[in-house]
């Protein structure tokens, strides 16, 4: 009896720990998916091919996600993770308790977010990146009071979100790669 209750529990704890129930927003309780988007360089070169970045997104609604792990400076960074909100082609991010906007659809913009207790903004950096015939708008992390001479920018489609990363080689995410034209 023991083991025909253990091999029906497997697979309902299997499901329970890859769908979660959240609030956000002060709605009503949700459930959480998640997917993974890795990215990886464009090059033949063996050297950048073994860098690559695995980003979680966490859904919370057709419209709201976290982006985990996207933006931390260093192995020991707290900050890691923005939440975004989509609204009639407009993007949000949360910061405090309150959503900044984030993308301009009507000017084609990234805006500076200020995220005033963690320190940092999300600043464009005001040149883009042309991939697959797609204009790319970028911006950095940018920690406030400290210098910091190396960071990476990201690059930002306003159909997927953070779609690279471009450092010492540019990383891109696999399924926009791969997406058809």
């Amino acid at each position: 009896m023991k083991a025909k209750t253990i091999i029906y529990l497997i697979p309902f704890l299997l499901y329970i720990s890859c769908k979660e129930k959240r609030t956000i927003d002060n709605s009503k309780s949700i459930e959480l998916t998640k997917e993974q988007f890795k990215f990886s360089g464009d090059t033949t070169n063996d050297i950048f091919n073994k860098y690559n970045f695995t980003m979680t997104r966490t859904h919370y609604s057709d419209s709201t996600f976290t982006d985990s792990s996207l933006i931390c400076s260093s192995d020991t960074a707290k900050i890691c993770s923005l939440t975004f909100k989509r609204k009639n082609g407009f993007w949000y991010v949360k910061t405090n308790n309150e959503w900044q906007e984030f993308y301009n659809p009507k000017e084609n913009l990234l805006m500076l977010v200020y995220f005033k207790e963690q320190k940092f903004t999300l600043k464009p950096i005001g040149t883009n990146l042309e991939y697959n015939k797609k204009t790319l708008l970028g911006f950095i992390k940018d920690d406030l009071y400290v210098y910091t001479c190396d960071n990476s920018n990201l690059y930002f489609d306003p159909d997927f979100g953070v779609v690279a990363i471009d450092g010492n080689e540019t990383l891109v995410r696999e399924d926009y790669k791969n997406r058809n034209e």
